[in-house]
């Protein structure tokens, strides 16, 4: 996602080196600060919603209009505070997506105005569409409550789910783009309907949006869209790699303190951090940090790092 960094800051990644999600940014903010603090020290009021890079949240956050950090964040830190209880929602959502497990899309008691219809198309979709990965497209329609009450005089919003469906099913829809083909008829139909699937979502997002501009003479809507690539490869991996079990992995992996490559990491000491898949993301604490990195580097899978 090094490119939306790149959009938001005016320099490429070998400048902004903004590449993990929840990353310390306060270096490269003061060196290239994104788009949004720009016009926030020119006087305009700016707000956020489910814009990538957002988390950690700064310290005056309540100088926002309004600030939904991205669903990778390690905490419902939102503005304003009814926020939080959309937050916490989405990040339990985000976790069925990367833990494989399917909990009551309705649980945490966020406002049934803004939960029900997602919840809806969470349970639906996931019924349908069986992988946990699937997650993104619905996740993306309860990402996007319009700017009723707070009226900033530049707001951003973030959805990913059109690309994730791309990427992952753009040959199921259209089989005659690939020379080789060798994904299965049952494949095929499973998941030809999910880049439909989700531009109609998309349709549905910026039609909601383009009523709000038609409303409200003056106002404007920006989109952009990146980027160009080619297809994927219609093969069935052989290579892709999962790590279910994380804290197994932990408690194998010999990274003692101070780099002594003796004992894991006590449980205490680590915790896990959002993340898409296959990527696992954890923080580990500063004293372990140089062992579990020597011991991260000593792994191998079939002989390879």
């Amino acid at each position: 996602m090094d490119h939306l960094a790149t959009l938001h800051r005016g320099v490429n990644d070998e400048r902004h080196m903004i590449a993990n999600f929840g990353q310390n940014r306060s270096v490269v903010d003061e060196q290239f600060p994104p788009v949004w603090e720009l016009l926030r020290r020119a006087g305009l009021p700016v707000g956020f919603c489910g814009t990538l890079h957002t988390y950690p949240v700064p310290a005056d956050i309540k100088t926002y209009s309004f600030y939904l950090p991205d669903t990778f964040a390690s905490e419902p830190a939102a503005y304003p505070a009814e926020l939080e209880t959309f937050q916490a929602f989405n990040l339990t959502m985000q976790g069925v997506v990367a833990q494989r497990r399917h909990r009551d899309p309705a649980r945490g008691g966020a406002h049934a105005a803004v939960v029900r219809p997602p919840a809806r198309h969470h349970a639906g979709h996931l019924r349908r569409a069986g992988p946990a990965s699937l997650g993104r497209a619905p996740q993306a329609l309860a990402d996007n409550p319009p700017p009723r009450r707070h009226r900033p005089a530049f707001s951003f919003f973030f959805s990913n789910h059109v690309a994730s469906a791309m990427h992952r099913y753009w040959a199921a829809g259209h089989p005659a783009d690939y020379d080789q083909l060798d994904l299965g008829e049952d494949w095929l139909q499973r998941y030809r309907g999910e880049v439909p699937w989700a531009m109609l979502r998309a349709d549905d997002m910026i039609a909601r949006l383009a009523d709000f501009v038609q409303a409200n003479p003056g106002s404007e809507l920006w989109i952009a869209s990146s980027m160009g690539q080619g297809p994927t490869f219609a093969q069935r991996l052989e290579t892709q790699l999962y790590l279910d079990d994380l804290p197994a992995f932990m408690a194998g992996l010999g990274s003692g303190p101070e780099g002594s490559g003796s004992n894991p990491v006590p449980t205490d000491r680590w915790s896990e951090r959002p993340a898409m898949l296959p990527q696992r993301n954890v923080r580990v604490d500063p004293e372990y940090a140089d062992g579990f990195e020597a011991a991260l580097r000593s792994v191998t899978v079939a002989g390879a790092p």
